[in-house]
């Protein structure tokens, strides 16, 4: 607790500026793209896309805002109204390319409103958002009264749901990720109503107590499902013109963010008191299996010629990166069990898996020299594992210290 009273109190003294400029950042970035030739062959499509889905991400991230502060003690309240308007900014564009690139033709507005169910529920979204835009100032709540304006801005309890059902309504078929940002915004809502006040630390004990009690198992199968799904899109037509490349790279980023995700126990369990070390392991089995996946599709689908495999390897940079990382995590998969463990000892094995904290960055490292020019969406993955880690080692050494 006293490591997320000096987070809560280094938080309290930040100014809110940079959610808005780090928050639009990635618009404009995409704009960019857009413009340069760096979205594909649909890049107004793409373009739409990407800032919708920006846009959701960050009205999710402000949603999570109080279910964190009751669940967890981490008090991010000061920022919320900063990403609500900066999820606005992007939706604002989504809409705007939406009417003046794809639609063009301003008549017809409400005519496809009316003929596409998921334009209806997006636009139903967005109209439930406005007012609490203009009302997002301080201004507006002392002419409104606090509990008017608390009363209006329940609105987006019902306006984000319907952001994320615009989000499976217009994919084409039952896509895994828009079912995952709708289960996130369910749950989240689900979340709010948490334990208040003092029963804080309470609430996250039950919150740990539970966990302690679920099995490892169901970290295996949801884990994994992402990456049977990739895969049946890709037999099946569904990734595109290319679908060898995409799934290749869907597969590595699945390995990447589970990666992240075992990164991030030590931290969140240190610094909020949340506890996920029993689902480690599992994290990073996971991983590895969508890894091996990853480098299946390169082999077999990709490459083909094996002859050439050490040629590739030696040639392109951003591969060679990636197979020590590869290297580096094939004797940590292989030590993952407590059998490993007893014979190893511990602390011959925790040396060992010490080996992770330099094969991640090196898997973020591969992302970043693998994308086309310097792209946003790598850059914040290693951003993410960079903080990781700083946040892990800051820790440890505070324990030492006391």
């Amino acid at each position: 607790m006293t490591g997320l009273q000096r987070v809560n109190l280094a938080l309290a003294r930040l100014p809110t500026w940079p959610v808005y400029v780090v928050g639009l950042l990635p618009a404009f970035w995409a704009i960019w793209l857009g413009a340069t030739g760096g979205l594909g062959v649909e890049p107004i499509n793409a373009l739409e896309n990407r800032l919708g889905l920006l846009a959701l991400q960050f009205l999710i991230a402000g949603l999570a805002v109080t279910p964190l502060r009751r669940w967890t003690g981490l008090n991010l309240i000061r920022f919320r109204r900063a990403l609500g308007l900066v999820a606005m900014g992007h939706l604002a564009l989504h809409l705007a390319v939406w009417l003046l690139l794809d639609l063009r033709d301003w008549g017809l507005i409400w005519a496809d409103i009316l003929k596409r169910p998921y334009i209806t529920v997006g636009m139903l979204a967005f109209a439930l958002l406005l007012p609490l835009a203009a009302t997002s100032s301080n201004r507006a709540i002392r002419r409104l009264g606090p509990q008017r304006w608390r009363r209006l801005h329940r609105l987006v309890y019902l306006a984000v749901p319907l952001g994320g059902l615009h989000f499976v309504m217009q994919s084409k078929g039952w896509q895994m990720e828009p079912l995952v940002y709708l289960a996130a915004i369910l749950s989240l809502l689900a979340l709010r109503h948490g334990p208040r006040g003092q029963v804080l630390m309470t609430g996250l004990q039950r919150v740990n107590l539970a966990l302690a009690r679920l099995p490892t198992w169901p970290v295996y199968v949801v884990g994994l499902l992402p990456a049977f799904w990739a895969i049946w899109l890709g037999a099946t037509g569904g990734l595109g013109v290319e679908p060898i490349n995409a799934l290749e790279n869907r597969l590595g980023l699945l390995a990447l963010q589970f990666l992240i995700a075992g990164l991030a126990v030590t931290p969140l369990r240190r610094w909020t008191g949340l506890n996920l070390i029993r689902f480690r392991r599992a994290l990073g089995l996971v991983a590895m299996g969508h890894l091996a996946l990853h480098l299946a599709v390169w082999l077999l689908l990709d490459l083909r010629d094996w002859g050439l495999i050490w040629a590739d390897i030696l040639k392109r940079p951003y591969i060679t990166v990636g197979m020590l990382a590869f290297a580096l995590l094939l004797p940590l998969a292989a030590t993952s069990s407590n059998r490993a463990i007893r014979r190893l000892g511990p602390q011959r094995w925790r040396r060992l898996h010490r080996l992770v904290y330099l094969a991640v960055p090196l898997g973020g490292l591969h992302f970043v020299m693998q994308s086309k020019g310097w792209q946003m969406e790598p850059l914040v993955y290693l951003a993410a594992i960079l903080s990781l880690l700083a946040l892990r080692f800051r820790s440890s050494r505070g324990r030492v210290a006391t």
